[in-house]
């Protein structure tokens, strides 16, 4: 199960507030920043947020389960499913280990990595011919060794806190090309986005 837990300041306690029960792959899970605030409409109809109980706040998080990750809310208007684009040449699922969140001043992106050590590129944006409503793809970005944690710094860089390699250090050279994968693809051999600070 996926459950919504909201902190109740007035009474000082914590509240659940919803429980969606989720596929058993389920391994992986991260909160995403307000949506709002990027011209997401992050409710079904631009006038619910005013009728009923609701929060002005429609929180979303991701999950990661084997091949896909979903992007679910609070309230449960969405169930955004993007597959996980797979390598050439790979049978075994692919899952996402580790996550860094990059925002902008208008925009966001998440980079992801995967249990293959590719970084891919999650973007969230809204529909323009759907009331804004959140639409998402995955772009392949870079491929580095399996890291536990990544922190993308202010001034452009990219730490890649490892368990089983040496922790390093990247400098962005570009955002990546934003052009969704379907299927497969094949990793690059060097790297296209990155480049390792010695």
């Amino acid at each position: 199960y996926l459950v919504f837990y909201v902190l109740d300041l007035g009474l000082n306690h914590i509240v659940k507030r919803a429980n969606y029960k989720i596929e058993e792959t389920a391994n992986f899970l991260m909160g995403l920043p307000d949506l709002s605030k990027y011209r997401i409409s992050t409710y079904m109809d631009s006038d619910q947020h005013h009728v009923g109980d609701y929060d002005e706040i429609n929180p979303f998080v991701l999950v990661g389960f084997e091949d896909f990750v979903m992007i679910k809310d609070l309230h449960g208007f969405y169930n955004i499913k993007v597959p996980i684009p797979r390598r050439k040449g790979v049978s075994m699922p692919t899952t996402i280990i580790c996550f860094a969140i990059q925002t902008l001043k208008n925009d966001f992106f998440v980079l992801l990595q995967s249990n293959y050590g590719d970084l891919f590129k999650l973007k969230i944006q809204p529909n323009k011919e759907d009331s804004n409503r959140p639409v998402a793809f995955i772009s392949y970005f870079d491929t580095i060794p399996q890291a536990t944690d990544l922190h993308i710094f202010k001034n452009g860089f990219l730490f890649a806190n490892a368990e089983l390699y040496d922790n390093r250090l990247f400098q962005f050279e570009s955002l990546g090309d934003d052009i969704p994968v379907e299927g497969t693809f094949e990793p690059s051999s060097t790297l296209r986005n990155l480049s390792l600070v010695d």
